[in-house]
């Protein structure tokens, strides 16, 4: 039973195998650096009940619904280092799209490469929107609960016993857990076809759920953070996740080929289901809303362009003139020829993902695309003053300055509240009254990108050059004053006057 089900499953398994070599990736998101410090932190501290990194005074108190993954992912790289978080994420979100692709029925279920094709397509779709990031947690929550649906939906009340566990690990992960108590409220609404019983059973798994969820730190105040994170408009209007995607981006051509190609699937097969229809018309209203869930439809897509595909073709194939099969095309010939399109599938993911897994690769990574050296300087030269940065980067000073209070705000954006980011934003947009921020925040350091408009405004106001980053393109930038209060323009180590006239020295 097992080899049949291999067989019949084979390609699918290559095809989430191969995906690794776009699930698996470094640590891209910037928000990876601050669940790594607030995982550390809650090993040693516990939950906190306020913000514990920035010298800003947050005006909310911290929701700790993330505890999990980060107490998860501060374990996993203090492990094996980044590579393996790396890793164990990249397997996550493939995992996910290998479950979703097997969540149809058996009977329905195209063989073949047509389930693989699917996957590796959604695999590509999802690409910018994985990797070490809590949300890849909830597509596989995603992927388990549409996989529970489809069995209720075909006889399995079994199934349901595990949908509000799974809620309720879910609620301390990420906040996408409403994910998966939409889908059930949509399998609920669509089912008028099921038996009564039935859907007395999946209305008390969905409301067990619901419930589940209320197990977490912040109780039932778990839902208002969520709801308030996304209904924020100061928010999403620096959170480029949550806003509308971006269409000149490249890769969003993919999401609107897999979005093409299901509808025309739709169109030319011969029978739709009211469930996946209502679904991944809502989940594709969604995305057009906010770009995080670009990814859930990659993921709830794989299966219905896989089935409604396949049901086209038995449909119209016989419009299409017949072919023959090339000279000794065999039953064995085509397991050979598997075998070894298998094989050298995989070695390929294996070439691509291995070297990202080294620590040597972590660590040229992470200073190319974080101000490493910038913060190695400040650590020895700087200690004890606070820092301005922009919002992407406060995560990873949040982790090299976890202790103090030294560091600005970053991207958990919610817990500051919207005077504390609409700050921010005066100074990052050089608003009338910038100047007057930082000094009275007592801000004298600053780590800024080299190109970023405010290292010209910074340095009128007095500041100097103290180094450069040249492989991250940062500079460190100061303020020093005298005993009459006045800033001191060049009093870096790059010499009077220098910071603003000679280029800096390099920070390493």
């Amino acid at each position: 039973m097992r080899a049949t089900a291999l067989r019949r499953n084979g390609w699918v398994i290559v095809a989430a195998l191969v995906s690794l070599a776009l699930t698996v990736q470094p640590f891209r998101d910037s928000d990876v650096w601050w669940h790594l410090a607030i995982g550390h932190y809650i090993v040693a501290h516990g939950i906190p009940a306020a913000e514990p990194f920035s010298f800003l005074h947050a005006a909310n108190p911290w929701v700790g619904q993330q505890w999990l993954y980060d107490v998860a992912l501060a374990r996993v790289v203090d492990l094996g280092g980044a590579g393996l978080a790396s890793l164990l994420m990249g397997v996550v979100a493939s995992g996910a799209l290998l479950v979703a692709a097997l969540s149809t029925p058996a009977e329905r279920r195209p063989r073949g490469l047509l389930t693989a094709g699917s996957l590796l397509l959604g695999a590509i779709a999802s690409t910018e929107l994985v990797g070490v990031r809590a949300p890849v947690m909830s597509l596989l929550g995603a992927a388990v609960t549409l996989n529970l649906l489809v069995r209720w939906r075909h006889g399995s009340m079994r199934a349901l016993l595990a949908l509000p566990p799974l809620m309720a690990l879910w609620a301390n992960v990420d906040a996408g857990f409403v994910v998966g108590i939409g889908m059930a409220a949509i399998a609920l609404l669509t089912s008028a076809g099921a038996g009564r019983r039935a859907r007395l059973l999946l209305g008390a798994a969905t409301f067990g759920g619901v419930l589940a969820t209320l197990v977490n730190p912040a109780g039932v105040g778990l839902w208002g953070s969520v709801a308030a994170t996304f209904s924020d408009p100061t928010l999403t209007a620096l959170l480029p996740e949550l806003q509308s995607p971006n269409f000149h981006d490249p890769w969003l051509r993919l999401f609107e080929v897999q979005a093409i190609l299901l509808v025309i699937a739709w169109v030319l097969a011969t029978r739709r289901d009211a469930f996946d229809l209502v679904l991944a018309g809502a989940v594709f209203a969604a995305s057009l809303e906010a770009a995080r869930f670009v990814s859930l439809f990659a993921l709830v897509a794989v299966p219905q362009l896989a089935v409604y595909s396949a049901s086209a073709w038995s449909a119209h194939r016989h419009r299409l003139p017949a072919t023959r099969g090339f000279p000794g095309d065999t039953p064995r010939s085509r397991r050979a020829v598997a075998v070894a399109a298998a094989a050298l599938a995989a070695a390929g993911a294996a070439v691509a993902v291995v070297p990202r897994l080294t620590a040597s690769h972590a660590a040229q990574f992470e200073a190319a695309h974080e101000p490493k050296a910038a913060a190695d300087y400040a650590a020895t030269h700087l200690a004890g003053r606070r820092l301005y940065t922009i919002d992407s980067w406060g995560g990873y000073l949040a982790d090299r300055f976890p202790v103090g209070r030294v560091v600005y705000l970053y991207d958990q954006l919610g817990v500051f509240g919207d005077a504390a980011v609409q700050q921010y934003i005066d100074i990052h947009d050089l608003k009338a009254d910038w100047s007057t921020v930082l000094p009275g925040e007592d801000v004298t350091a600053a780590i800024v990108p080299a190109g970023a408009q405010e290292v010209s405004a910074l340095l009128t106001e007095g500041w100097s050059v103290d180094c450069s980053d040249a492989t991250s393109g940062s500079l460190v930038m100061t303020l020093e004053r005298g005993a009459s209060g006045a800033a001191a323009v060049g009093s870096g180590p790059a010499g009077s006057g220098a910071g603003a006239t000679a280029a800096p020295p390099p920070c390493g």
